[in-house]
Order: structure tokens, then sequence, then C-alpha cells
């Protein structure tokens, strides 16, 4: 009998081993940094965080078994956040700098610049050149050196003298609000940062009037993403050519776009 009970005891342990190396291990959770106040493309509150660039990066990994944790920061901060931020894991989003430690995915989220005028102001743009003919608002930094509106547009606002050339930098919040008031003919945006706006402010102003776009610039701009891990960087990049080559990176624009 006691040989039993240590085989049954000996038995239990070896059973219970067994489990403990067969449970799977709890998800590792990925800390990733966003560019704040950029609706659609990051929306956040005290609450949440969402947005288009949330949407790509949460079905890019989806098969990778990784939880997602976002926090947001002043755009400035996101092309050396994972230098700064110890903690961080992903930085998404971010512009042309490269640094020789990270891994980056290019293509990530674009951004679409036009200019809108309204029809019934009959505005007439054949080139960058002929914005200067028209009252322009922007967001606020569009026309410095390395602006992706190009050079023609930083030699006719780069200046600073903006008041006497009937041109203003404002946040996109304002820049929309005035275009919606008639207070300037011209607004130079991107195309789902104005679609998410025109719906916004639906609700203050009338945004029903026809508009008018002007495809000015070079139509895509691309960010991209800064991982600290190659393979972590492998994994998402697979992820994301996976939902371009297919229809569902576009659905995930036209969602903010319609």
């Amino acid at each position: 009998m006691l040989a039993s009970a240590k085989l049954t005891v000996w038995l239990f342990f070896c059973i219970t081993l067994n489990s403990w190396a067969t449970a799977p291990e709890p998800p590792v959770t990925l800390l990733v940094a966003l560019g704040a106040d950029k609706p659609p493309f990051v929306i956040s509150d005290a609450q949440h965080i969402s947005g288009l660039e949330v949407d790509i990066i949460q079905e890019a990994m989806s098969a990778s078994g990784y939880q997602l944790e976002f926090v947001v920061l002043p755009f400035h901060q996101l092309n050396r956040a994972l230098i700064n931020f110890p903690d961080l894991d992903v930085a998404a989003g971010i512009g042309s700098e490269f640094l020789a430690d990270l891994h980056y995915v290019d293509e990530f989220s674009y951004y679409e610049n036009i200019a809108v005028s309204k029809a019934s102001r009959k505005v007439q743009l054949g080139s960058v050149s002929d914005l200067r003919q028209y009252s322009v608002v922007s967001w606020q930094g569009a026309s410095q050196p390395e602006t992706p509106l190009g050079p023609v547009y930083h030699h006719l606002y780069g200046k600073g003298q903006y008041p006497n050339q009937g041109y203003q930098e404002l946040s996109q919040y304002n820049q929309n609000a005035m275009f919606w008031l008639n207070r300037t003919d011209v607004i130079v945006i991107d195309r789902a940062i104005f679609s998410w706006y025109r719906r916004l402010l639906s609700n203050t102003f009338d945004t029903t009037a026809e508009v008018q776009i002007h495809p000015l610039f070079p139509q895509r701009q691309y960010t991209k993403v800064a991982f600290r891990d190659p393979e972590l960087a492998k994994i998402f990049a697979q992820g994301l050519q996976q939902l371009k080559s297919g229809d569902r990176y576009q659905q995930l624009y036209q969602q903010y776009l319609d």
C-alpha cells in the first residue's frame, strides 16, 4: 500500500509538472507610441485611443499573438521616442529621420495633401504657384523647409510674411472652421483630415457646400514605423503587406473618408 501511495503521488506530480510545462504563457504586451492630436489618424482622449493608425497596426499584428497598448506623444517626439523612452517597443507614424539602432517598416500610413475651395468661389489652380492669387489657410508648420508640399510652396510662404500674402497657418480645427465660415478662399490639408472635420463641424457650421479638389501636391506622403526588435519589424511588415495585398488597407482608409 505504501508503494502504491508513492506511485500515486509520483503520477500526480508528473501530471501537474506536465500541465505547468504545457500551460500557455500570457500574451506579451507591446507598448506603441503614436502622434497626439491628429484625427482621424489618431483620435485620443483621457479614456481611449483610436483612429486609422490604430486600426492598421491592430489588423497587421492580429495574427502575431501580441497584445497592443497605445500611448500618445507630441509628434515632434516620435522620431526619437524609442531612444528617449525605454519602455516603448514601437513608434508609429513617424517622419523621414532614420536612427541607426532601430528597425523600420515603410509605407505605414499616408497623407494625401490637397487644396480645397468652395465651387461657388470659382478658384482656378493649375499649379502651386497659382495659390498666391488667393487667401490660403494651412496647418501649423506647413511652409517649413522640409514641407511635404514641396519647394515651391516653401518659397511662396516660408518667409514668415503671412499677413501680407493672405496666408495663415492654424490648428487643424481652426483652419477647417475658417474654411466653412468663408474666411479663406483655399484650405491646404490632407484629404482624410478634411473629410473628418467636415463631418465633425457639421453640427456647428453648414458644411454642405459643393467643394472643388485641386490635386497640386505629391499625392501620398508615407509615414513609417520604428521597432527595437528586428523580428517584430518583420512580423509587422508581413501583416502590413497582407493588408495591402487585398482591399483591406484601402477599406480602412475609406472608413474615414466617407
